[in-house]
């Protein structure tokens, strides 16, 4: 988030909260408080495991989907382009069947945040190593918003296993867009990780 202090580089939530809930008011968002995420996200199933069928550890991995980790000028000059058109054109309309009446909230609290001048300098790096899980990390290659300049950073830095799938043709939403292939590389990752120990 836009600050530049070095004591908000720590994992003391503590320490950061003022801030950062100052930039989530500030984009008319909330933070851990009622309904700062559900309204987002709809329930459609739950997996369940049986305690001794498997280890916490074989559980554990990581798909990142069109990672953010910096920001980037091409990126942050697709952001402002679809701004306008969220401001001039009918792209509120077309996201108001998602998100109902948060609509500006959410696309709001997206927009500003990532428009905000104290956000060009950004970047989460430096916490890639913390990462000791197998990571499986998607990549659209017609992104507006991101390169694979993010995939391979995690490539390199994360401290765990990496496996990467860029997909040709392909925008910030893989899941949706390359419904198929994300799937399948999803569930190929799952399977791997099933046989592997951390």
């Amino acid at each position: 988030f836009p600050t530049r202090r070095s004591s908000d580089l720590t994992d003391n939530r503590n320490r950061t909260a003022a801030d950062i809930r100052s930039i989530f008011s500030k984009y008319n968002g909330n933070m851990g408080e009622s309904g700062s995420v559900a309204f987002l996200f709809d329930k459609k199933g739950l997996i369940t495991v049986k305690k001794d069928a498997i280890g916490e550890d074989e559980l554990m991995g990581l798909v990142l989907e069109a990672p953010h980790l910096f920001t980037e000028p091409d990126g942050l000059a697709a952001i402002a382009e679809t701004a306008a058109r969220y401001r001039d054109g009918d792209l509120r309309q077309r996201l108001t069947r998602f998100h109902g009446d948060n609509v500006d909230i959410a696309f709001n609290g997206w927009s500003g945040a990532w428009l905000d001048p104290d956000f060009r300098d950004w970047n989460l790096e430096a916490f890639l190593s913390g990462i000791q899980v197998p990571v499986l990390v998607v990549q659209g290659l017609a992104d507006p918003y991101g390169t694979t300049a993010h995939m391979e950073a995690v490539r390199r830095q994360a401290g765990g296993p990496v496996e990467t799938l860029s997909i040709e043709g392909c925008g910030h939403a893989p899941h949706r867009e390359a419904r198929a292939r994300y799937l399948d590389a999803v569930a190929g990752f799952l399977e791997r990780l099933r046989g592997t120990t951390v």
